[in-house]
């Protein structure tokens, strides 16, 4: 295959970093909506439950006291947070409570433990503090939050840790946009009943003990449920305050992915608006001499006319597309136009073969028809097209092609909303004379030759001349029809854009 003025891949227009930006924005936007109203569906259900579990462990408040404040030597910190992200800084907020109230609890004579429930909170702190985690729990909310569960749960964090006083931390359910962390303590019997004869926390000698249980036992066995029952009640009140948050997070991430689509829609409406000017400025232009061109190739028509149907051996297929694309069908249309036409010269004893003007018919071509194609030119349109360059580019194709027939396939301008796909046929000498005694095509014997050049000196300088002035019509046609269709899709481009930004 042979290549003229190939030339390095242009750069990739930004036009397709920004469908691709927008089509991941959508499909976030359709994420994050269904993770809202999957959070909405579960919200409500766990919101009733928690309500009613405050009602379990206000009864120790009042018996018993909460002493956030107490100073005593072992200190175990039950992290409450969540197994799985998305859900803003709820997990944040309990980590970093959980911190500092590890560094208010430490000291010479004191040490304090984590007890870590929910993998998000494992994962944070396990990074500086891996050494003082005595135990972590997943995977709690992986069926519906009940007491038995939580109640195994508790005792199995008061066999395993060593106390003097658990300090609850979870985030507490206010609304679905507000959640507070909070810290509830509960001691140790031993504690407990120091902490009662000093007065800090309910007295319990003011009680009267039936069932020949001892204090100490007493304590005990209020330690040990009052602990599950705040525990059941953390759990669930993070658990809601995690739902909320999601869908407060969900939601402004949808908000987000319409803002961030919008942005990308304005700067697409911004560039199509300004690729409009660019090609309306360029049009007119090229329209003229567009026009004028066409004086140019007519006479030979009207000389040696143009034979579409005729039947030859050797078919050369001149497809003229554009090196840029973003300017509707125009391409596209060239394509199938030769395709078609490939197929109809082609044949057992017949071959047909491409010369392809323009990147955008070589990419389309070359999947399917690499083996036919003779020669590709890139950037004919880099400068403005002139009669120099097409001559030297006729010429280039005249002797290094083998033809009977050229058909060169181009869109042919009519309005900035109008081309149509056009075909020209140009002869070999050896074909037009055989024709032209036929009565195919014009008849050159009527013609009287001066200067002592023979008829097939003359055809011969015909053909050349013939096939540059087409070629140089041809691509003018093409260029203007490429303009005005990149004039139409910008316009059309814009619009969308308008729509779409009105009705969000």
């Amino acid at each position: 295959m042979y290549v003229w003025g190939d030339c390095p891949t242009r750069r990739t227009f930004c036009f397709n970093t920004m469908r691709t930006r927008m089509k991941s924005v959508r499909n976030i936007q359709k994420i994050t909506k269904a993770m809202k109203m999957v959070a909405a569906s579960k919200l409500r259900a766990v919101q009733i439950r928690t309500e009613n579990s405050r009602g379990l462990w206000q009864p120790f408040t009042a018996l018993l006291g909460d002493v956030p404040s107490v100073d005593v030597k072992k200190n175990v910190i039950v992290a409450i947070t969540s197994d799985k992200g998305l859900c803003g800084g709820i997990n944040s907020t309990s980590v970093k409570v959980s911190k500092a109230l590890h560094k208010l609890t430490s000291g010479p004579e004191k040490e304090s433990k984590y007890v870590i429930l929910g993998e998000k909170g494992k994962v944070q702190l396990i990074r500086d503090s891996k050494d003082n985690i005595e135990m972590t729990v997943s995977e709690l909310q992986k069926n519906p939050i009940n007491y038995t569960q939580i109640a195994v749960l508790a005792d199995d964090i008061l066999k395993n840790v060593e106390y003097d006083a658990l300090r609850v931390v979870f985030n507490k359910f206010h609304s679905v946009i507000s959640f507070k962390p909070t810290m509830t303590t509960i001691l140790s019997p031993e504690v407990m009943e120091k902490e009662s004869e000093s007065g800090k926390v309910g007295d319990l000698d003011s009680y009267e003990i039936e069932g020949g249980e001892t204090k100490s036992e007493i304590l005990q066995n209020l330690t040990e449920f009052q602990f599950s029952c705040v525990m059941y009640n953390a759990a669930l009140e993070n658990a809601c305050s995690e739902l909320g948050a999601r869908m407060s997070a969900m939601d402004s991430s949808s908000r987000n992915a319409v803002r961030t689509r919008m942005k990308s829609v304005r700067n697409i409406q911004k560039i199509t608006k300004a690729m409009k000017m660019v090609a309306a400025s360029k049009l007119r232009a090229v329209q003229i001499r567009t026009e004028n061109s066409r004086g140019l190739w007519q006479p030979f028509t009207a000389l040696l006319g143009d034979v579409p149907s005729v039947d030859v051996k050797k078919n050369v297929i001149v497809a003229i597309t554009s090196d840029k694309g973003l300017c509707g069908g125009i391409n596209s249309t060239s394509v199938k136009v030769s395709k078609a036409l490939h197929k109809l010269t082609s044949g057992p004893e017949k071959e047909s073969k491409y010369v392809i003007l323009g990147e955008k018919g070589k990419v389309q071509l070359i999947r399917d028809s690499k083996d036919n194609i003779e020669m590709t030119v890139s950037e004919l349109q880099k400068n403005p097209i002139n009669y120099t360059q097409i001559a030297v580019l006729a010429d280039d194709i005249l002797k290094n092609v083998e033809y009977d027939a050229l058909r060169v396939v181009f869109n042919k301008f009519h309005s900035v909303i109008s081309f149509k796909p056009t075909m020209t046929t140009i002869l070999s000498p050896e074909v037009m004379e055989k024709e032209s005694e036929s009565g195919k095509v014009g008849d050159l014997d009527s013609y009287e030759i001066e200067g002592g050049e023979t008829k097939s000196e003359i055809l011969q300088n015909l053909t050349e001349f013939q096939f540059s002035c087409v070629m140089y019509n041809a691509a003018l046609e093409n260029a203007c029809s490429e303009l005005g269709a990149r004039m139409s899709a910008m316009d059309s481009s814009s619009r969308n854009a308008a729509v779409f930004i009105l009705h969000k």
